[in-house]
């Protein structure tokens, strides 16, 4: 059996790799083939790392289908990775990619913390309002306030994008309760 220094190391350098695919998505975008529009990309990237995840789980000898799947959450999940596909190429195709990726990076704790209050009814504290108050700013300062990229469809393509995250983050809480660690 692995030592869990082994499963920690294999696990971070997982989420690095991760980081690193995901961190090259938006240049790939930008400066890849003017043929494919946003949601070709975001089709193929989805489907894609889909694939990914499968073969990933297969190598590891998980059982993917051996456990419930909840249709609800399933749904929501896959929906809402996809419309961060969509919307954050859409936003770097009207915005840049620079912007983009400010944008819906700064946005999504935020609409994490919004989600959390819908959820839980519990108080907005000080502390997290201030919080949001400097990313605003943070994102404000960092994108230029606006200025790559007159177009209002863009800026709030990359917020949808921004919001996306914690909107699959439910779904796939209630989807790995039952399974193994």
């Amino acid at each position: 059996m692995e030592s869990r220094e082994v499963r920690r190391t294999r696990s971070l350098l997982a989420v690095a790799a991760g980081a690193v695919l995901f961190g090259t998505s938006g240049t790939a975008r930008s400066l890849g083939s003017d043929g494919l529009d946003g949601l070709s990309v975001a089709a193929w990237r989805t489907v894609i790392g889909a694939i990914g995840l499968l073969v990933a789980a297969r190598w590891r000898g998980e059982r993917v289908l051996a456990h419930r799947w909840h249709p609800r959450p399933v749904a929501a999940a896959a929906v809402s990775v996809f419309g961060y596909q969509f919307a954050f190429f859409a936003a770097v195709d009207r915005i840049g990619v620079a912007n983009a990726t400010i944008v819906s990076l700064g946005t999504a704790p935020v609409a994490a913390g919004l989600l959390d209050r819908l959820m839980s009814k519990r108080p907005v504290h000080r502390r997290w309002v201030a919080g949001v108050a400097l990313a605003v700013v943070g994102i404000v300062l960092l994108s230029g306030g606006g200025s790559g990229g007159s177009s209002p469809a863009g800026w709030i393509a990359a917020i949808a994008a921004g919001a996306a995250f914690p909107v699959y983050a439910a779904p796939a809480q209630v989807l790995v309760r039952d399974r193994p660690r």
